[in-house]
């Protein structure tokens, strides 16, 4: 086994040496491909053996096999250096990049906006590409007709058809015109169940009650929840009208003034709907505004060096219009030296190679840019095409993903954990243009993420051409014969069919190492999938049956369940690290699921029951020092409870539930205390026990940096032990977490906090000064219905950035407005003011 992993080491090394020679050719792709194919061999003979399956005979067959393939490859590669010479000089003048010049680091990003391992910055000013047509469409949304209207945007891939319509779906105005409003992505290969559930969970929420309908009550669920209303649909790439006809009977015209606006790459879809539409066709930017578009993207407010500026206007003429891939070009030339012969490169690069067909120009530009991309960042690309295309991928389970794959390795001299590298790594690709931060968190880190569409079919053509991953799209299952077995000979697999289809093919699989499926629910053929690392079947509702605890390999697991509890067998999954289940019920936790020593992130969605303490157990085999993210334990106030969370000291994340405890010694109430858990830094908490008659305090540990509270009911006054935690920078206080009409701040608390949300509580007044808030940068406040006014103080606080407001009174929003108006006095132009009303009142529009 040695002589094997010592020739497989020896081979990367020439392979790479290949790679850096002949980056753009044939050789280095069909090397590199079977590179790939013989690790792949070598992880399946090696976990094949280690889980029993097979014979001793094979297991030694395929290693004396994959030996050969090595010897193979490396006849191929001392014949390519043989035959070919190369000058390294040349080599330097091919490429100006820094990743050219080493493949295997990332290169130093120019653009100040950005850092690698910190969050990535928005690039300073905005280009209005469009603004006469957001202005027509937004009058056209706004009128005052009342029947049902059809809005399309249509024009070519790349040239900002999606842009345009998420910026005229969040304008504020437009908001305040509609009941109900719901955006999402259709796509070529879109499902009208997806489309269904998508548009149901943002019109009424009610996504996990329903999803187990058939399509013909989804549709009339949906129905009924757009009937009398005014609603506002956003569809964004509709692609041919068999998907509208699908959607059709579920949006009623009732005459309350209802649109819908549709973006496409096809203008005839719009004319063939028999309705009311209006046609708004996007042509591409001229020239000037394409640079424009770039030098902002580039340099921000400064100005673009005189020397740049003629090959720069040359770059921007070869984008030809096309938003995306002046986007793409920024990401690209962000990543080289500032200097004209680089960029020049890049210009001829343009000029000599792409089509003059739009869709292969943007293609070509991606490829461009895909090359240029450290080899540690490829495989992260690729696996957005995983997911289905534009879906919004959750910045965690995505990084878990990619730790569980393999793709985030720790080098010599990286700080912080695997989870802080694969951040650095998504920061990177956002930077570079290649995928967009869909929604950002409190503190302004990346939440979700997700690709255009195009680059998602990129992804999707690349990881077929490089082996990486299969997309099956089942056919209905009855067109599938049930007497042949399908073979998956890839390494990884995505499902984006009904399950019951892709059972009936008998999939086969013993190779296959990463299942990602969605959209379906079924029981699942595990028993063909033995060697399985990743298991992704969020949408799917799975038994937890012993055939799952049975991959002993799995590293990834995540479901939908209707269990109640987890099988004692669960202990057997000893490689597992990242557990994520779904359910609608309480789940009961075996003692076994402490003998996952190597699990780091454990989510359960609704609520689970820690085992009950067991002294014996506890003592002679609890370690569990891996883990740093768990939800949703509920916890109480009790001895042996503490002793099981301190066996947790490297916790970072928690979510959980305080139960009732009643402490007969000192007759009060008394929370759960979690002060020695010194590295926690996020935790959200809501209480799940009666009303608090008796003081009570929190203990929290003072490294916390974000707290959630709900139902705690308790007094303003008990807030101060809040505002005493010294790193608390994000606070949300929701759902009647305090109680009482006047919340009076006090000096030397919350001196580090830079978010702050209220929402849904009874609060009237609140006193405070620009003292108490000292770094506020953002707050927020929601269905507080009996506040009277912002303080005004807020206005003198420098750090301010935004404010919003949904659901308040009248008079909230008066004093929001002056804080405002006080900001804009002290030079704060980029201070930001967003509200949202339901009510009988509406804002003036030139608020």
């Amino acid at each position: 086994m040695e002589t094997v992993l010592g020739s497989i080491l020896s081979l990367r090394e020439d392979v790479f040496e290949i790679k850096a020679l002949f980056r753009e050719q044939k050789e280095q792709r069909d090397l590199w491909l079977q590179f790939i194919n013989i690790v792949y061999h070598t992880e399946f003979v090696i976990d094949s053996f280690t889980a029993r399956s097979g014979y001793l005979w094979d297991w030694k067959l395929g290693l004396f096999d994959i030996m050969e393939q090595i010897h193979m490859t490396r006849r191929e590669i001392n014949a390519i250096k043989i035959t070919r010479t190369t000058d390294t000089t040349v080599l330097k003048n091919l490429g100006c990049v820094s990743s050219l010049e080493n493949s295997g680091n990332s290169g130093a990003l120019q653009d100040p906006s950005y850092e690698v391992g910190n969050e990535t910055k928005k690039p300073i000013g905005h280009v209005d590409l469009f603004v006469d047509a957001e202005k027509k469409i937004r009058e056209q949304l706004t009128n005052k007709c009342k029947d049902l209207c059809l809005l399309s945007i249509v024009g070519m891939p790349g040239i900002g058809k999606t842009t345009l319509g998420n910026s005229i779906y969040e304008n504020r105005f437009v908001r305040l015109c509609f009941h109900a409003r719901a955006r999402c992505h259709v796509g070529h290969a879109c499902q009208k169940r997806r489309l269904l559930l998508d548009i149901l969970q943002q019109v009424c929420g009610e996504t996990d009650q329903v999803c187990t309908r058939n399509d013909d009550d989804l549709a009339e669920k949906l129905y009924q929840s757009l009937k009398g209303k005014k609603y506002f649909i956003f569809l964004d790439d509709l692609w041919d009208l068999r998907q509208w006809n699908d959607m059709r009977a579920s949006f009623p015209n009732d005459k309350k003034g209802s649109r819908i606006m549709f973006t496409s790459r096809f203008q005839n879809i719009a004319l063939e709907t028999g309705m009311n539409s209006v046609t708004y066709p996007l042509t591409p930017v001229s020239d000037s505004r394409t640079w424009e578009l770039l030098q902002i993207k580039l340099f921000g407010k400064e100005s673009c060096p005189p020397e740049l500026v003629k090959v720069g206007q040359k770059i921007a003429a070869e984008c030809k219009g096309l938003t995306l891939a002046a986007d793409l070009i920024a990401g690209l030339l962000r990543t080289m030296a500032s200097k004209k012969e680089c960029w020049a490169q890049v210009a001829n690069s343009l000029n000599t190679h792409l089509l003059e067909d739009q869709d292969g120009r943007c293609m070509q530009i991606l490829e461009l840019s895909y090359n240029q991309l450290p080899d540690h960042l490829k495989p992260c690309f690729l696996y957005f095409g995983a997911f289905p295309g534009n879906r919004e991928v959750p910045t965690s389970k995505l990084m878990w993903l990619w730790i569980s794959e393999g793709f985030v390795k720790l080098q010599n001299g990286d700080e912080g954990s695997p989870e802080d590298v694969a951040r650095s790594y998504l920061n990177d690709l956002i930077a570079r243009s290649l995928v967009i931060d869909s929604k950002r968190g409190s503190s302004n880190g990346v939440k979700a993420s997700c690709v255009h569409d195009l680059m998602h079919d990129f992804a999707l053509a690349k990881a077929k051409e490089e082996c990486f991953f299969q997309q099956q799209i089942c056919v209905h299952s009855r067109h599938v014969s049930s007497h042949v077995q399908t073979l998956y000979e890839p390494y990884r697999l995505c499902i984006y069919s009904e399950w019951e289809c892709f059972k009936a093919s008998m999939p086969f699989g013993p190779r296959l190492r990463s299942l990602v499926s969605s959209d379906f629910s079924s029981s699942c053929p595990f028993e063909s999938f033995k060697l399985l690392r990743v298991l992704d079947l969020s949408g799917t509702i799975v038994d937890l049956t012993p055939c799952i605890f049975q991959l002993v390999h799995l590293r990834f697991l995540s479901v939908c369940t209707s269990s109640t509890r987890i099988p004692w067998e669960i202990s057997y999954l000893q490689n597992l690290e990242t557990l994520l289940l779904r359910s609608r019920k309480g789940i009961q936790l075996p003692d076994t699921v402490w003998k996952l020593v190597r699990l780091r992130h454990f989510r359960i969605d609704w609520h689970c029951f820690l085992p009950r303490y067991n002294q014996e157990f506890m003592e002679k085999t609890f370690k569990f020092n891996s883990l740093q993210t768990l939800s949703t334990p509920c916890l109480f106030f009790h001895e042996d409870l503490e002793k099981t969370m301190r066996g947790l000291p490297n916790l970072r994340k928690l979510s959980c539930i305080f139960l009732d405890s009643w402490d007969h010694s000192f007759n009060c109430n008394r929370f759960p205390v979690l002060d020695f858990l010194t590295q926690l830094e996020s935790l959200h908490v809501v209480y799940g026990g009666q009303v608090v008659r008796h003081p009570c305090e929190f203990n929290f540990p003072h490294n916390l940096k974000k707290l959630k509270l709900s139902k705690f009911r308790l007094p303003w006054s008990a807030v101060s032990t809040i505002g005493k935690l010294p790193n608390l920078e994000v606070l949300k206080l929701l759902h009647a977490s305090f109680e009482g009409k006047t919340w009076d701040m006090k000096e030397e608390e919350f001196l580090k906090l830079k978010f702050l949300k209220l929402e849904s509580l009874d609060i009237a007044h609140w006193n405070a000064s620009e003292d108490h808030l000292p770094c506020l940068e953002t707050l927020v406040v929601k269905k507080c219905h009996a506040l009277t006014e912002i303080p005004l103080c807020l206005g003198d606080i420098p750090t301010l950035q935004r404010i919003e407001l949904q659901n308040c009174t009248r008079s909230a929003w008066i004093s929001a407005r002056t804080v405002k108006e006080k900001q804009k006095e002290m030079g704060n132009d980029q201070f930001e003011f967003t509200f949202k009303f339901e009510g009988s009142w509406r804002v003036p529009y030139e608020a």
